[in-house]
């Protein structure tokens, strides 16, 4: 499914590996819409590498055969009152959404060159990660503006290099190349009503 979203994408990564040790979702059922939901992830893990031509990430088209219009076919019902107000609660309470990353690795791995020279692993890893989506109107209408931000703590990026198969050497463990100790925030705020004051885009970091 990762992959299928990839290729969607046009990423030229595909997954090699990826674990998940816990999920844990809070949500305020007494207070939806006005309280956020909270959703925390530990022991992420993912492990990419280059997308190789025809490999197995490649999305085909949907079943069904061609796509030229059915006669006689009737047109598909009107949405039910019930189905919508469930699409407006989702939405409501998606704008009001808290997410945590805990231990969580990103590592990209590049494969040695056909010519004999090394490859590499690049890692980046997030002991702690914070998302926060603040949007949402009250009473739950659409909000005029979005509030997100993102805070990071210790983020380190590691270098391991990986020789190629017919070396037999041994493989040396990932070096430091970088350190974010923070904790660092950025903050986005999008206006979504063009008759507020202000920019239309605002950062802060």
């Amino acid at each position: 499914a990762v992959d299928e979203l990839l290729a969607g994408a046009g990423a030229p990564l595909e997954l090699r590996e990826g674990a998940l040790g816990a999920v844990t979702v809070t949500v305020p059922w007494a207070a939806l819409g006005t309280e956020p939901v909270r959703l925390r992830l530990s022991g992420v893990r993912l492990v990419l590498r280059p997308r190789r031509p025809g490999g197995s990430g490649s999305v085909s088209p949907p079943p069904g055969g061609s796509q030229e219009p059915q006669r006689g076919r009737e047109p598909p019902p009107e949405p039910l009152e019930g189905l919508e107000a469930l699409a407006l609660t989702i939405d409501t309470v998606l704008r009001r959404l808290q997410v945590s990353l805990e231990d969580s690795e990103l590592r990209v791995e590049l494969p040695p060159q056909p010519g004999g020279g090394p490859g590499g692993a690049l890692e980046l890893h997030l002991p702690r990660a914070e998302f926060e989506d603040a949007g949402g109107g009250p009473g739950g209408g659409p909000p005029a503006v979005l509030l997100k931000a993102l805070r990071l703590r210790e983020l380190r990026l590691l270098w391991q290099e990986l020789p190629p198969p017919w070396a037999q050497v041994p493989v040396s463990p990932p070096a430091l190349w970088g350190l974010l100790p923070g904790p660092s925030e950025l903050c986005l705020r999008l206006k979504q009503n063009e008759a507020l004051p202000g920019p239309a885009v605002g950062t802060e970091g």
